[in-house]
């Protein structure tokens, strides 16, 4: 189930905050875990094995936590044990087939690469098991004290499926510490899932035709201007499809009175590469930072041994998006330009921000193209097409990029504004206005109106 259907937006948010706010607190975590393992059934009904492992997920981890917290022999192998456990289901069905068929492509042996339906938020649920491990065996934070805290911890279904990806005691303290749910909670969260329904629905589904025209013309086909739209319309669509998952994640916790993290923050506005991945899917960056850049050593060790521990995390980085060389070089094309940051040119692009700018946004539109285009072989022939090299054999149809509706180009634009960051400041700074409340309503009842008339997309970042 997405937030994005109108199923979930009326009858299952609807119901569950209704149930939610009239059940004594003592009785909230546990209609949390029911509603979120419904929420997670419903995603998942044609695969009952998916529920089994998020199910003993939630129940090793809860007992490898208070066994590890304790003072007794063996806790560190039950930590190494309890980490192998989880990431064994991650690389099983993400990873197993990646590997066997690049061991076969090498080796000539004749393998059989098995074809695994990748289990719906799995990479999510994984880290944040992952960290509450972590953290308990650091003497971070206190082992879950019972099986439903650790149920509400990793189940929780506005974070279940694409993050945020949160820490047990953060979300624990905020959970604990929540106030009685009201109306004016209800409202001040009801805005901010609206604008994130509106990222999602009116800006990134529609720009996403511009991408989407694209592939179906084809790239030996599609002229420079047509490539260069396209380019910046997957940029834009990937941003407002996942940030405006996150808000929408965020605002059903403003709803409940507690907070979840921040996954983004204005990364358009950029002024560098390190500083754009400071800014985008904040709490996987913080994941990597956290739990592998720091215990490597960070920038502690010296010069050589930061930009060895930026390789690692960045090869980790490319390897969590996704099982496949695309990801694999992506990574590795941003790892060269935070290196190379690290080494001078941060200091240099201080001094001219808006090179700076420009600089980031290049760069950054030409990372997406690994994602976007998913055959690592055709990004060559899309460059060449940005830049107006086509071989003679080429049918190109140069009006191809007038084939798009004025509508489309009008969100574009609103789009490129919204990227600025000043309509998300305007949000948070007049947000308990009337006139605030009233162009939310606005944008809620068309984004209603749109999905109604429309199948609606998948959340991009639900493949990963």
């Amino acid at each position: 189930m997405a937030f994005s259907q109108l199923s979930f937006i009326f009858i299952f948010l609807p119901v569950f905050l209704v149930i939610y706010c009239i059940l004594p607190k003592q009785f909230r975590g546990l209609w949390m875990m029911i509603a979120s393992l419904g929420f997670y059934f419903y995603g998942t009904m044609s695969h009952p094995e998916f529920i089994l492992l998020l199910v003993l997920s939630v129940v090793i981890n809860y007992l490898a936590g208070r066994f590890i917290s304790g003072e007794r022999r063996g806790r560190k192998a039950v930590f190494v044990l309890a980490v192998i456990y989880n990431f064994s289901w991650l690389v099983v069905f993400k990873y197993l087939g990646f590997i066997i068929s690049n061991v076969a492509s090498v080796t000539g042996l004749k393998l059989t690469a098995p074809d695994l339906l990748l289990p719906l938020g799995i990479s999510f649920y994984t880290f944040q098991s992952v960290s509450y491990l972590a953290d308990v065996y650091k003497r971070k934070t206190e082992g879950a004290k019972s099986l439903l805290d650790m149920a509400v911890f990793i189940l929780m279904f506005p974070k279940l499926t694409s993050g945020p990806i949160a820490r047990y005691p953060e979300l624990k303290k905020s959970w604990d510490s929540a106030p009685e749910p009201s109306l004016a909670g209800v409202n001040r969260g009801f805005l901010t899932f609206t604008l994130g329904l509106g990222m999602k629905v009116i800006l990134a589904d529609r720009i996403g035709t511009v991408w989407s025209g694209a592939v179906n013309i084809g790239f030996d086909s599609i002229s420079t201007p047509l490539a260069w739209l396209a380019m910046v319309a997957y940029a834009m669509q990937l941003y407002f499809d996942f940030a405006g998952y996150s808000l929408m994640a965020v605002g059903i916790g403003e709803m409940l009175g507690f907070s979840l993290p921040e996954n983004f923050d204005d990364p358009y506005t950029a002024k560098s590469v390190s500083e754009f991945w400071r800014r985008w899917h904040i709490t996987l960056g913080a994941w990597f930072r956290d739990y592998i850049y720091i215990p490597l050593g960070g920038s502690r060790k010296g010069l050589a041994r930061t930009v060895f521990n930026l390789l690692v995390v960045w090869l980790f980085t490319g390897l969590w998006h996704g099982a496949s060389w695309s990801f694999v070089v992506w990574g590795l094309y941003l790892f060269f330009f935070i290196a190379v940051e690290k080494l001078f040119l941060k200091k240099a692009l201080d001094k001219v921000p808006f090179i700076a700018h420009v600089y980031l946004v290049v760069v950054i539109l030409f990372s997406w193209l690994f994602f976007a285009v998913g055959d690592i072989s055709q990004i060559p022939v899309y460059i060449m097409r940005l830049f107006g090299v086509v071989p003679r054999e080429a049918n190109i149809f140069a009006g191809d990029y007038a084939t798009f509706g004025t509508l489309t180009y009008v969100l574009m634009g609103v789009g490129l504004f919204f990227c600025t960051g000043i309509p998300t400041k305007l949000f948070r700074k007049h947000r308990e206005k009337a006139w605030m409340s009233v162009i939310m309503l606005a944008i809620f009842w068309y984004s209603i109106y749109t999905l109604y008339h429309s199948a609606g997309d998948p959340f991009m970042y639900f493949n990963f």
